[in-house]
C-alpha cells in the first residue's frame, strides 16, 4: 500500500514535469499585437512567464521598447493567469491568456471592475 502511494506520487511529479517543461517550449517566442503593431517576446521567467515590448511600427512609442508589459504569467494547461502592465501610465491589472489548441496565437483578456478588454497576440516566430 506505501509503495503505490509513493509510485502514484512520483508518476504524477513526472507528468507535471513534463507539462511544465513542454508548456515552456510552446508559450515562450514572439508575437504581433495587430491593432497597434506592437512585437512582444513571451519569455521563460522564474517558474512561469513574463513578457516585453520589443518592437512598434509607430515612431513615437519605440521608446517603450524592452519595458516589461507583462509578469506572473502561471501556465496551467493552455491557461495563462498573469498581471499586465500598461506602458502609458504603469498600473497593473490582473489578466488571462489563452494559448490556441495550435499554439498560434494568445487570447488576451483583462477585466477591472465591471469592464474589459481583450487582444490577441499571434506568433511570429516558427
Amino acid at each position: 500500500m506505501k509503495g503505490s502511494i509513493v509510485l502514484a506520487i512520483v508518476i504524477v511529479a513526472s507528468w507535471a514535469a513534463g507539462l511544465s517543461a513542454q508548456d515552456s517550449a510552446n508559450v515562450a517566442g514572439r508575437y504581433l499585437e495587430e491593432k497597434n503593431k506592437i512585437t512582444i517576446e513571451v519569455y521563460r521567467e522564474g517558474a512561469g512567464y513574463a513578457a516585453k515590448q520589443i518592437d512598434v511600427l509607430d515612431p513615437k512609442k519605440k521608446k517603450d521598447n524592452g519595458k516589461l508589459i507583462a509578469k506572473d504569467m502561471i501556465a496551467v494547461g493552455n491557461t495563462l493567469t498573469g498581471t499586465v502592465i500598461s506602458t502609458t501610465n504603469g498600473k497593473e491589472y490582473r489578466a488571462s491568456w489563452e494559448l490556441s489548441n495550435d499554439r498560434s496565437s494568445l487570447a488576451l483578456k483583462i477585466k477591472f471592475g465591471f469592464l474589459s478588454f481583450s487582444d490577441t497576440w499571434k506568433r511570429v516566430d516558427p
